[in-house]
């Protein structure tokens, strides 16, 4: 992945961030995209490897690292130990792109449990009917999706479309989400952890 398409991916998902929501980022690969969401307060990662988790946190300076930075472990398409409504922004970049639009349904279930009402969810994906996205299908074997026949299965599950961005490279995007007014909870950063209350 180019630095131009980082840049641009990044962008996406920054504008939506503050320090009044919980953000939450599946499946965090090196970070590179991490490091761009240190304004969500707390910040979640979860993978299936702690390991690789663990590397991650690695890009940070202790207290942050420590203090501000959650890790949990996925079982299958669930995140056990994450209470429900908690999240202003879940994002996922780079992992989606492998995979087909089953498994992509299958954790938008999940996602659309553990967002605040009116928080967002944005990924990435290769569309089928780009000049891109039939290269990459054609040269590297890589997955392509319906974004269209995507859009309507996630509305069925109840989200609210809000943007589809088609681009270059890996930079396609879709942002979807779950009805309802996302509120302020909180007026200041604070250093904080989600507690389960039930």
């Amino acid at each position: 992945m180019s630095e131009s398409e980082i840049q641009s991916l990044s962008t996406r998902f920054m504008s939506l961030i503050s320090f009044e929501f919980p953000v939450l980022e599946l499946f965090p690969g090196d970070g590179r995209f991490t490091v761009n969401a240190v304004a969500g307060e707390p910040l979640y990662i979860a993978d299936y490897y702690m390991e690789n988790l663990e590397l991650v946190g690695t890009l940070f300076n202790d207290f942050f690292n420590t203090k501000r930075l959650f890790k949990h472990e996925i079982k299958d398409f669930k995140l056990p130990n994450i209470p429900d409504e908690q999240f202003g922004v879940v994002f996922c970049y780079n992992y989606f792109m492998v995979k087909d639009i089953e498994f992509i349904v299958n954790w938008a279930v999940e996602v659309l449990k553990k967002l605040r009402p009116g928080g967002q969810f944005i990924f990435n994906f290769i569309p089928y009917d780009t000049v891109d996205g039939f290269r990459l299908f054609e040269d590297k074997q890589m997955p392509v999706v319906d974004h269209n026949l995507l859009e309507q299965k996630l509305k069925a599950l109840g989200y609210e479309f809000v943007k589809k961005t088609l681009d270059y490279g890996f930079c396609s995007t879709m942002l979807v989400k779950k009805p309802g007014t996302l509120d302020q909870f909180k007026l200041t950063g604070s250093v904080a952890s989600i507690i389960d209350k039930s």
